[in-house]
């Protein structure tokens, strides 16, 4: 079993460029932590309660407790982000710091999906450009591991300040970003004319059906 030192340490270098940036995130002294992380200062309980305490009143994640203990037998979390899929103005990210809260599946979604539970993230479809296949309002599940696009698939994707979902065709004139609502397709023109274009994830499932 890790310890919590092992914990706290993983849990920096997998979600922070350094520990400078983590202890500004939840208010945290660096001095303390730097010297817990090199061994020079002991690692208590009440210590690590007071950083998970801090961690879990921003993000809702405790990284110390124990959370599979709480669920039922054969399901496990996903998260979801306070990150919406649309033409919205605002650099919006899939980042322990914008989890909202959780949402529990079976295990079977796993193998139905041939998807592991770590790379999924939950979030939220907004407008209208991927009716009917997405609704406004929606929760998706993303896999965060697919950032290579296919053929008439669905994904979620960044450009400059702007967080979209769009479907991937292959084109004789090559791959093009395209809504799946004929009224929104002028607007998918940015995507096509040079911008930079990043793919965040697979589009598998909007809570309660499969994404085609």
């Amino acid at each position: 079993m890790k310890t919590n030192l092992q914990i706290l340490n993983e849990y920096i270098e997998n979600n922070y460029k350094n520990v400078r940036q983590f202890c500004l995130a939840y208010d945290i002294n660096q001095g303390n932590i730097s010297s817990i992380l090199n061994g020079v200062r002991g690692f208590d309980i009440k210590a690590a309660k007071n950083i998970e305490d801090k961690i879990f009143a921003k993000t809702g994640v405790r990284i110390f407790s124990a959370k599979d203990e709480e669920l039922e037998p054969d399901t496990f979390r996903i998260p979801e982000y306070n990150v919406r899929l649309s033409a919205g103005h605002g650099e919006e990210v899939i980042h322990p710091e914008n989890i909202k809260r959780y949402h529990t599946f079976n295990e079977s979604f796993l193998t139905d999906f041939r998807v592991k539970k770590d790379n999924l993230a939950i979030v939220q479809v907004v407008g209208d450009s991927m009716h009917s296949t997405l609704l406004s309002g929606e929760l998706v599940v993303i896999d965060l591991s697919k950032k290579d696009p296919l053929d008439n698939q669905v994904y979620a994707i960044t450009t400059k300040n702007h967080t979209w979902v769009k479907r991937y065709r292959i084109t004789p004139a090559g791959g093009k970003w395209q809504s799946d609502n004929e009224e929104y397709r002028e607007y998918d023109n940015p995507l096509n004319n040079g911008i930079s274009v990043r793919p965040v994830g697979l589009v598998l499932f909007s809570l309660g059906r499969k994404i085609n």
